[in-house]
């Protein structure tokens, strides 16, 4: 009967009416208040497990000490004094409270219990117990009397550990002075960010980053060139075939000819074209090099005779 009075006038602390909100309508807080009124309804039937549900699930919605404390009071009642101990400190952080003014169940509770607070001078070092990460810089926790092991990690290695011995109802402190010079040396700061070091050409030369070999775009450009060369070629014999067949209308083959002619110049100066697209596109993303490591190439372009026509040959060396 005793905890159920402090209850009820928690909740008138709260502030907690009979006022109906609509779903639609329906804020954090008042969210917040219907999910402590149901939280106190299961307390009120020694539901405390599913009071406790709803209770947290109204402190996501809102942060209030009162339901700090009704948290506290259910894990107190349940027999788990670590827990009830730690809602207890939050509840009495936020209310600036006194550990004497708590119900006997509370301060029952956090007799039963240790207080462990690891620090490290330096803000980014995480803080483990027993194998579990508290936070960073600094952390707090509750615990069950016995040994536990406290341990302190900075730039991927231990620089701390020590065994703590927890006695009940006290706080056990472990404070590192200092840092070991290598880490302090080599830990970044805010002021001077750690950066890669810019990309270095050889010999001079200038790079772009990212992109392929230079060769690959002389190859796209002798490629066009050649073509070009080949396309104006066989444009050159339809026209010569075109005039021949003017000139005699009884020869077929002539006609035959200028067409195959003018098909064939078609084709090369869309290869052509394709090959002097390809080559500016792949210029802006190539990476220019130079230096002895690089394997030189040599292209060299040489005409060509076929039973249709002239054209170009290419050919790609690679020197190493």
């Amino acid at each position: 009967m005793k905890h159920r009075l402090v209850l009820y006038a928690l909740v008138i602390g709260l502030g907690l009416g009979t006022v109906q909100v609509s779903p639609a309508l329906a804020t954090p807080k008042a969210e917040a208040k219907k999910l402590f009124r149901k939280g106190k309804k299961f307390y009120e039937k020694g539901k405390y497990v599913k009071a406790i549900k709803a209770f947290k699930t109204a402190l996501r919605r809102r942060s209030h000490p009162v339901i700090l404390f009704n948290i506290a009071l259910c894990y107190a009642l349940l027999k788990n004094p670590v827990e009830a101990t730690t809602y207890s400190r939050r509840y009495l952080k936020l209310t600036s409270g006194k550990k004497e003014n708590l119900p006997k169940v509370l301060r029952a509770a956090m007799a039963k219990v240790g207080v462990v607070v690891i620090q490290s001078p330096h803000r980014a070092a995480e803080i483990y117990l027993d194998g579990t990460l508290l936070g960073k810089g600094r952390a707090e926790t509750v615990v069950l009397p016995g040994n536990h092991t406290g341990a302190i990690r900075l730039a991927g290695r231990v620089v701390g550990r020590r065994n703590l011995v927890v006695t009940a109802g006290k706080e056990t402190v472990w404070k590192i002075a200092s840092l070991p010079r290598d880490i302090r040396r080599t830990e970044p700061t805010p002021e001077r960010p750690i950066t890669d070091p810019p990309p270095k050409g050889n010999g001079g030369s200038s790079e772009r980053p990212g992109g392929i070999h230079w060769a690959w775009v002389t190859t796209m450009a002798i490629v066009a060139v050649g073509a070009a060369a080949g396309a104006g070629v066989m444009s050159m014999k339809t026209k010569q075939a075109h005039d021949d067949f003017l000139a005699d209308r009884t020869d077929g083959s002539l006609r035959e000819d200028g067409l195959r002619f003018e098909t064939t110049a078609n084709v090369l100066w869309g290869v052509a074209a394709a090959g002097a697209v390809t080559a500016v596109v792949l210029a802006i993303f190539t990476r220019w090099r130079g230096g002895a490591k690089e394997r030189s190439s040599t292209l060299r372009l040489s005409p060509t005779l076929t039973p249709d026509g002239a054209g170009a040959g290419l050919t790609l060396t690679w020197n190493h």
